[in-house]
């Protein structure tokens, strides 16, 4: 049934595809290019493996229950995009006239007909109401459900909870802490100085991923047959590295014959081998203790540091016999050498496995206490319960409970996720299970890209994609049932000349390796654009370069600067360039054509955190450009974390002296260098900073604040969880809207993220300040920004997280580093694993130097290496997949004492590749103009309208129904009635981690009613004031307080009669106060609404009271309800703003009058009046919007 691949368009190949991968009676596995419709076909293959259709008997037969059907992703976000896509459908369907719901059927190759659309119709209904809902889940999900189903079989507990990776550490750290002491102290000696911390991290990670080997490993441990077991594996003879050595250096091999040709090599005419001879022969004089004790200087004759061969030649007088026999010599002094590093591993890895052994069953045993699983635990555990003869009936149970699976992404399976969906499908082609009675064949999808695996670090091997796709074919063929292997090479994503420059880069000619699996199947297949005629660019920049920059003058000694040195380097200025150049793009048309370019068309892809990326996320703020980083960083690196968690520190040992100057100085406090000198320089005695600040607090105001703060917060760290104290900081002592003022809108995601951690820990753990520091420092816990594709701002991610994503623009400026230094690979292995065949036991080995290779370590390494090399080329079509229209490259070149041209790149440097192509692809050329030399190149397909297009414009013009005009709008002769333009709104943009009106800070504090008694309420208090405000001037100056008394005397059950008379004469000292009585006469304006533009920004709003006098005018504003500030420094940003944009519209309207605005807070009934040098910093900015 295979079709031609050639089809008239890409669209007509990809729909027969499509057909044929989704075909429910077929198992197939397909392979799926970037952007080819992958989760449309896995919707579709849902949808028509749900509806009816004709049975093996030929009848049409009811399609397969929902709830027989599994599908299983990598990922939560595709998990839930095709559940999403699913339901969409469904409903759709559940609308759709009978004519629209028959081309739908019939878009899936089913014939329509009454009894199909009324199954069809019913499917939204059948999927809604499935307890869970579809069966829609990644890979550890399924797992999950499985050890939820049977606990008992797979011997954990019931009430299991799945643990993130931080406390998977701190688990392990915990049992590292309880059981270092058990080690002996030879193997401690040993270990200490190769094995760090860090190492033991590395090496619980590989243990993770290969855990099922483990359980016999640790068994013989305990068993003490360990060491016998793993010399006989080893060949060992010796006891011991020492003894093996005496052996080899008591009775050199044939060493008659070697002294004989050294005595010859003495006296031959080489200089090179009169050395080699002197040097050996007397190696040779020494007794067995001696040659020991000098071997290094033997080996030295032979070999190179790097332990390779010497070459070794005589001259033509020689005997031509010399040299071969030295070189014989020298390869059995490596053999020798090998063998030694053998014992030598031996030592090491039995060192290792003694000391970790208990660590790790200690570590295990946390877990079972805390009924914790890790990710890795849920694979292994499935795993073994399915493999495991003794719960046969498990299986039984769950194949009784499907009959399809889908499996997506499965170029990212790792091998034991590869062999659970095997279990799980294994009896859909053998004995009971493939029951010819059933009316439809059980079958099994299998998507995924082998040129799009790039999670090796997390498990995955491209190989097990190639050797799975044989298991499953073989297998249902074995079985005599129908087998398929569509290829989705057509792309709906990007254009043709993007894909074009892809095939190029990946040409055979290139040499990239890793894109293909071999054979022709798996060969790499040229890839088609369903949008033929749609635009598209790609431009390359010149490498930056140090040496192709303006130098800047030398700086002068003991001289004065003229103007601010910037520390040049080549990365740090392709960011600027970079981040200029992207400000130019936004709301342009790009060069081919189209619609403009906006923020959240451009996708930048670096492949690690780096200098440069710290810098261009910098530049491109600098610039004002709307920004989401969405690139992983660790939550302690944060500088608002560390300024709160050293907060907490303080508060715990409030005598640290370093840690309280630091909060002093931090946002949350606010001291300046000089107030902090003020306080801490004149202590004596030993004073501590925190009885300095006790004794003197009073002193200065901004003492007595942070004073306030402190001692407040000390009282109650024994009384509060460390959650409830976090909210404390942030919200009623203002520490969010002060971290923020300081730090910007890009603190929101990390102080977010640990209020988010403090109230897991509460969960997790009996909550303590003290605990939670311990418990968040020990677990290295990593902010996650998730990419929302509907916020219009420039993202920027590596190359992993954009995995599944899209952009107009992409941007790939690191396109320099070599694979082995990029971020995303698995680390330098610090164990190999050595099969044992007879026992079917899989061993690991410890090689903790490189000096210490042996054979495997050595296949292993360079396997590795050619792996990453892989992977790397993998990557970038991965990156160069991202764009839809618009690709730029660049890079930068660190300074060398020579300059390489591109040609002189290594293969697999992703910019020698980008160059190559392009110019295969007869690229314009031209001199870059961004700031250093270079030529600069691109290739561009302009924006050409079809005909089909123009057709239907045309079309639609005549077919626009003449709307007949009024008789009162005038009967003109050919007039045509058109509606209006509409008018382009503003956008504004909404995300969870920026809340709008985020830049005002936070909303001031409001007074609680909790803190006050009823009839004492401040905000009512308030409002009184605000009213008396409003219409005592009004009122004859003399009667003002007879009125208000008399308005008031209705109240005393509220207020004392005290308490009114008081709050009268403070009204009255407001309205006749000698500054403001202009504001309070019969000229003022009440209520005035204002309008106007400041900076492109609207502002509309209504001042309270404004008077306009012939040199200045009052506007004043009354606030109520909110705790009163001590400085007009400290009022709250929101009004700040507020009130400084009503200042700068008023000066744009009165540019000779003095303005002056005032803040009256009603509770107390107190002026506040806000100075210009501070409402300056706070006008109306193109970010801003006021209303």
């Amino acid at each position: 049934m295979q079709l031609e691949l050639l089809m008239n368009t890409p669209v007509d190949e990809a729909n027969a595809q499509q057909r044929l991968a989704s075909t429910p009676t077929i198992s197939v596995f397909v392979s799926a290019s970037a952007g080819s419709g992958k989760t449309k076909l896995l919707v579709d293959r849902l949808l028509r493996l749900m509806l009816p259709r004709k049975g093996r008997d030929g009848q049409l037969q009811p399609g397969t229950h929902p709830q027989k059907i599994q599908c299983l992703t990598y990922s939560k976000a595709a998990a839930a995009e095709m559940a999403i896509r699913l339901q969409r459908k469904l409903s759709e369907w559940v609308g759709y006239s009978e004519q629209e719901l028959d081309q739908a059927l019939l878009d899936l190759e089913i014939e329509p007909n009454e009894a199909m659309r009324k199954a069809a119709r019913a499917l939204f209904a059948q999927v809604l109401d499935l307890p869970g809902g579809m069966r829609i889940e990644t890979n550890h999900a399924f797992c999950q459900s499985i050890l939820q189903r049977f606990p008992l079989e797979a011997s954990i507990s019931p009430q299991f909870k799945i643990i993130e990776e931080g406390d998977n550490i701190l688990a392990f750290k915990r049992a590292f802490d309880e059981k270092i002491h058990l080690a002996s102290e030879q193997d401690i000696q040993l270990l200490s100085p190769i094995v760090s911390s860090q190492n033991f991290l590395e090496i619980l990670q590989e243990l993770q991923q290969n855990q099922r080997f483990l359980p016999p490993v640790f068994r013989l441990i305990e068993e003490g047959d360990f060491s016998l077991y793993l010399r006989q594996l080893l060949q060992l003879s010796c006891s011991s590295r020492e003894e093996y050595l005496h052996s080899v250096c008591q009775e050199w091999r044939d060493e008659t014959g070697f002294k004989a040709y050294l005595q010859q090599a003495v006296e031959a005419n080489s200089k090179k081998l009169q050395d080699i001879g002197k040097a050996v022969l007397e190696w040779l004089s020494y007794p067995t203790k001696q040659r020991i004790e000098t071997w290094e200087v033997f080996t030295g004759c032979f070999l190179t540091q790097k332990n390779e061969l010497k070459s070794i030649k005589g001259n033509k007088t020689d005997n031509p016999d010399i040299a071969p026999y030295l070189i014989e010599q020298g390869q059995y002094v490596l053999d020798v050498i090998g063998r030694l590093n053998i014992y030598t591993v031996y030592e090491y890895t039995m060192a290792l496995m003694n000391v970790f052994a208990p660590i790790w069953q200690r570590y295990q045993e946390i877990k079972r206490t805390q009924g914790a699983l890790y990710y890795n635990d849920l694979i292994a555990y499935t795993l073994t319960l399915l493999d495991d003869p003794g719960s046969a009936w498990v299986l039984y149970k769950l194949d009784g409970g499907l009959d399809h699976i889908l499996l997506d992404e499965v170029q990212d399976n790792s091998a034991e996720q590869w062999k659970i969906a095997a279990d799980l499908s294994t009896e859909f082609f053998s004995g009971i299970g493939r029951d010819e009675d059933q009316p439809h064949p059980r079958t099994v999808f299998a998507v995924g890209d082998y040129k799009q695996s790039i999670y090796s670090f997390q498990g995955a091997k491209p190989q097990e994609f190639l050797h799975w796709h044989k298991v499953f074919k073989q297998t249902v063929l074995h079985a005599d049932q129908l087998w398929e292997d569509p290829q989705l090479r057509v792309s709906f994503r990007s254009s043709q000349i993007i894909l074009d420059f892809v095939d190029h880069v990946f040409d055979p000619k290139q040499d990239l390796k890793g894109l293909s699996g071999g054979g022709a199947e798996n060969q790499f297949s040229a890839h088609r654009s369903a949008r033929m005629e749609a635009p598209g660019r790609v431009d390359i920049w010149p490498l930056t370069r140090i040496d192709a920059l303006d130098k800047e003058e030398e700086m002068v000694l003991w001289q004065p600067l003229k103007e601010n040195q910037k520390h040049q380097s080549a990365e740090l200025i392709l960011a600027e360039t970079l981040a200029d150049w992207i400000s130019k793009q936004i709301g342009k048309v790009p060069p081919y054509g189209g619609k403009p370019i906006h923020a959240g068309d451009i996708l930048i892809l670096i492949r690690k955190r780096s200098v440069f990326s710290k810098a261009l996320i910098r530049s491109l703020k600098s610039k004002n450009i709307p920004l989401a980083n969405l690139v992983k960083t660790q939550l302690l690196d944060q500088l608002a974390v560390q300024d709160l968690l050293v907060l907490c520190e303080v508060l715990l040992l409030p005598q640290d002296d370093l840690s309280l100057a630091c909060v002093l100085k931090s946002p949350l406090c606010g001291l300046n260098e000089e107030s902090l000198m003020e306080l801490a320089a004149p202590r004596k005695n030993g004073q501590s900073l925190w009885g300095a600040l006790f004794i003197r607090h009073k002193e200065r105001p901004d003492w007595t604040a942070s004073w306030k703060m402190l001692s407040s917060l000390f009282l109650r760290i024994d009384y509060v969880t460390p959650y409830a104290l976090l909210v404390e900081i942030l919200g009623e002592h203002q520490g969010r809207t002060r971290l923020l003022a300081r730090l910007g809108g890009e603190a929101i995601e990390a102080i977010d993220e640990l209020l988010s951690q403090a109230l897991q820990y509460e969960t997790l753990h009996t909550p303590s300040l003290q605990g939670f520091l311990y418990w968040l420092k020990q677990s290295e816990r990593m902010i996650k920004n998730e990419a929302e594709s509907t916020v219009d701002m420039v993202r920027i991610m590596t190359v992993h997280g954009a995995k599944g994503l899209q952009g107009r623009l992409v941007i790939l400026p690191d396109t320099m580093n070599a694979a082995s230094k990029q971020g995303g690979f698995q680390s330098d292995k610090v164990l190999i694993w050595k099969k044992d065949p007879s026992l079917g036991l899989t061993v690991p080995l410890y090689i903790p130097q490189k000096q210490f290779d042996i054979a495997e370590s050595q296949l292993d390494k360079e396997a590795k290496k050619q792996s990453d090399e892989a992977e790397n080329n993998r990557l970038l079509y991965v990156a160069l997949t991202r764009a839809s229209e618009w690709l730029l490259i660049c890079g930068w070149q660190k300074p060398t004492g020579e300059h390489k041209g591109v040609e002189d790149l290594p293969i697999g440097n992703w910019y020698k590749h980008s160059v190559s192509a392009l110019r295969e692809l007869r690229a314009y050329s031209r001199d870059f103009s961004g700031g250093w030399e270079g030529e600069h190149l691109w290739i561009e397909q302009k924006l050409v309208a079809s005909h089909k297009e123009d057709k239907a414009k045309q079309e639609s013009h005549k077919t626009k129904p003449t709307v007949a005009l009024p008789v009162w709008m005038g009967q003109e002769e050919g007039w045509v009635a058109k509606p209006l333009a509409s008018e382009k709104l503003p956008a504004t943009h909404l995300a969870p981690s920026r809340p709008e009106g985020i830049e005002m800070g936070d909303v001031p504090t409001v007074i609680s009613p909790l803190q006050t008694k009823a009839k004492r309420d401040p905000l009512y208090r308030g409002r009184l004031v605000h009213q008396l405000l409003q219409y005592l001037p009004d009122c004859q100056q003399e009667k003002r307080a007879d009125i208000a008394l008399h308005w008031l005397t209705p109240l005393e059950g509220q207020f004392s009669s005290k308490e009114i008379q008081y709050l009268v004469k403070q009204v009255l000292q407001i309205i006749e106060h000698p500054l403001l009585c202009a504001l309070f006469d019969a000229e003022s304006l009440v209520e005035q609404p204002l309008v106007g533009t400041v900076n492109s920004v609207v502002v509309t709003g209504q001042i309270d009271r404004m008077r306009i006098l012939p040199d200045q005018i009052l506007l004043c504003d009354f606030k109520s309800g909110r705790k009163i500030p001590d400085q007009p420094e400290d009022v709250p940003v929101i009004y700040l703003k507020q009130m400084s944009a009503y200042w700068a519209l008023l000066k744009l309207l009165y540019p000779h009058h003095q303005i002056k605005p005032l803040i009256v807070w009603t509770d107390a009934a107190r002026i506040m009046f806000l100075p210009e040098e501070l409402l300056v910093n706070y006008i109306p900015s193109a970010k801003d919007n006021l209303s």
